[in-house]
């Protein structure tokens, strides 16, 4: 019997026990202009995740209501200001984002930067894409709540924290957008990890055994 518990609590110790899971999203306070659910409520971080209020709404899964992102304060051209057009995504445990999902306005979103790292004040960039839709301009580019695809297919940066920055949207002064979705997949721990794990299970059940049983 106790041989029979040893091995499954080995094999347990050098499996990974929940997947990853986004706790938290943010968007600078104050950083949209026009109707939209974190200007319309006050809530621009949620943390814990709440997707019924504020800017909780971005990865909200029920595909109906108002503007998540709706802003017209811009530094050129298609360019929206950087410093607030910027969602931040938190997780439980370092991920790899592989695509951003959005969901648009007819004036939406055509390129994102994205960032990642474990701590707010060391992002990394990881590229700017475009949509599959392409590098498109003009006033009705989009059908409303259409689903576009950002693609960091390359990506192998793990981290806490995504950041999703828009760098250039469809038209010259203004966009919103209703959804952001992320595709990720939880980091391998080091190997050393597996190993830390694993012979500290060995240890304390070897020792719970021999107390029940040779004592």
């Amino acid at each position: 019997m106790q041989n029979k518990i040893l091995f499954f609590l080995i094999i347990f110790s050098f499996t990974v026990l929940e997947a990853a899971s986004i706790i938290g999203v943010s968007l600078p306070v104050n950083s949209m202009d026009a109707s939209c659910t974190p200007l319309d409520s006050g809530v621009w971080n949620s943390e814990p995740l709440n997707v019924n209020s504020g800017i909780g709404y971005w990865v909200n899964p029920s595909l109906s209501g108002g503007f998540v992102m709706h802003d017209h304060v811009y530094v050129s051209s298609y360019a929206p200001d950087p410093t607030r057009s910027v969602i931040t995504y938190k997780f439980d445990t370092a991920v790899v984002v592989s695509q951003v999902q959005i969901y648009q306005h007819t004036r939406g979103i055509s390129q994102i930067e994205g960032k990642v790292g474990n701590s707010l004040t060391s992002l990394t960039s990881i590229g700017s894409t475009f949509s599959n839709r392409g590098d498109v301009t003009g006033w009705t580019v989009f059908s409303e709540w259409e689903s576009t695809t950002f693609s960091f297919a390359s990506n192998t940066l793990a981290g806490t924290y995504f950041q999703m920055v828009v760098k250039k949207t469809t038209w010259t002064d203004g966009y919103a957008a209703y959804r952001g979705f992320l595709t990720f997949t939880q980091a391998v721990p080091e190997i050393g990890t597996f190993y830390s794990v694993g012979f500290s299970a060995i240890i304390a059940v070897g020792y719970f055994l021999r107390r029940k049983y040779c004592l």
